[in-house]
């Protein structure tokens, strides 16, 4: 709450955006869809990686998918202290939401996996 304190005193208003009402009711919603979102990338990306990869690399592939994940936790609070006092409330805002569109648009190319699969049944077979 105290970001939406320090966003409505540096614009000097009241109006519906920074009525309290306003504020929780979006941070429940952004909370429920970012659980619902955090979910899907859970399952899927066992899925993912499971296709793209074979029995000898998927533990290192697996790895390395945690290790970028995890570091978005580390990295997001880092960046949003690094920057808490010294740019405006709304610039952060800025930043964010070009930091959430270019992540959707790296999203949006993200390549069909090879499978392996068929790969492995021959191999197997043999």
């Amino acid at each position: 709450m105290c970001i939406r304190d320090s966003y409505c005193a540096e614009l000097q208003k009241e109006d519906e955006y920074c009525s309290r009402i306003y504020v929780n009711s979006t941070v429940y919603f952004g909370s429920i869809l970012q659980g619902f979102a955090l979910g899907m990338i859970w399952v899927a990306q066992r899925t993912y990686v499971d296709k793209c990869t074979t029995k000898e690399n998927r533990g290192q592939l697996t790895g390395l998918f945690f290790l970028i994940y995890q570091a978005a936790f580390a990295v997001g609070p880092t960046v949003a202290a690094l920057m808490t006092g010294r740019v405006s409330v709304g610039s952060f805002f800025d930043l964010c939401v070009i930091c959430m569109f270019l992540v959707f648009i790296m999203f949006c190319f993200i390549s069909s996996p090879i499978s392996y699969e068929n790969e492995e049944k021959q191999e197997d077979a043999q």
